[in-house]
C-alpha cells in the first residue's frame, strides 16, 4: 500500500539564484572573518580591552535602544523598597584618594629622593575599581588621582606612593606585575617636598 501522506515540497535555485545564493553566504563567511580578525588584532597585547570594551559599547548600544521608560520605573521600585545602593553607587567621590601610612609619611621629611609604582591608568573610574582592590588585598595602599588631559579627556591613574629606594618600588612593581598579569608598572622618582 503506497503512503497517502506524501508531501512535495521542493525547493529550486535558477542560475542566478543559485549565484546570488553562492555570493551572499560567501559574503557572510567574509564578514565573520574579518570581524574575527578585528577582535583579535591585538589579543595578545591587551586581553583586557577586548574583555571590557566589547561588552562596555555593546551595553551602551543597548542602553541607547531600549526606552528610559524602564530605568524610571526600576528607580521608582528601588526608591519604594529602601535600596540605596543606585544612589551610592552613583555619588561623585572625591577626584582624589590618597592614604600614605605612617612608615611612608616619615621618608617625606629627609631630603632622599622618594619612588612611586605607577600600576595603570584608566579612561573609565568604573574599571579602577578591582585593580584598587586587588593591590589592597596584596597589602599596597593604592592611590588613585583624576588627571585631565586636554586632547582625550579624564584618565584615573593608579599609583602606590612612599617607596624610600628604587629596590622597594622594583619589588613591588614585579609583585603587582606577577599578580595582575595584563599590567606593565612604571617607576617613577619623586623628589620631596
Amino acid at each position: 500500500m503506497a503512503a497517502r501522506n506524501k508531501k512535495g515540497f521542493e525547493f529550486k535555485l535558477g542560475t542566478f539564484g543559485l549565484v546570488l545564493f553562492t555570493f551572499g553566504v560567501s559574503l557572510l563567511i567574509f564578514g565573520a572573518f574579518v570581524l574575527g580578525v578585528q577582535v583579535g588584532k591585538h589579543i595578545d597585547t591587551y586581553p583586557r580591552k577586548i574583555v571590557h570594551d566589547i561588552p562596555e559599547k555593546l551595553h551602551d548600544t543597548l542602553h541607547e535602544v531600549i526606552p528610559s521608560n524602564r530605568e524610571k520605573k526600576s528607580s521608582n521600585e528601588a526608591g519604594e523598597k529602601g535600596f540605596t545602593f543606585y544612589e551610592r553607587l552613583t555619588k561623585k567621590q572625591p577626584a582624589v584618594e590618597r592614604q600614605i601610612p605612617k612608615a611612608q609619611t616619615a621618608s617625606r621629611h629627609n631630603t632622599e629622593t622618594i619612588y612611586i609604582v605607577q600600576v595603570a591608568s584608566f579612561r573609565k573610574r568604573s574599571m579602577t575599581v578591582p585593580v584598587m582592590e586587588t593591590l589592597r588585598k596584596m597589602g599596597y595602599i593604592p592611590a588613585l588621582e583624576e588627571i585631565k588631559i586636554a586632547s582625550s579627556g579624564p584618565w584615573y591613574r593608579i599609583t602606590i606612593p612612599g617607596f624610600q629606594s628604587r629596590d622597594a618600588a622594583v619589588t613591588a612593581a614585579r609583585a603587582v606585575e606577577k599578580e595582575m598579569r595584563d599590567i606593565q608598572c612604571l617607576i617613577k622618582a619623586m623628589s620631596p617636598s
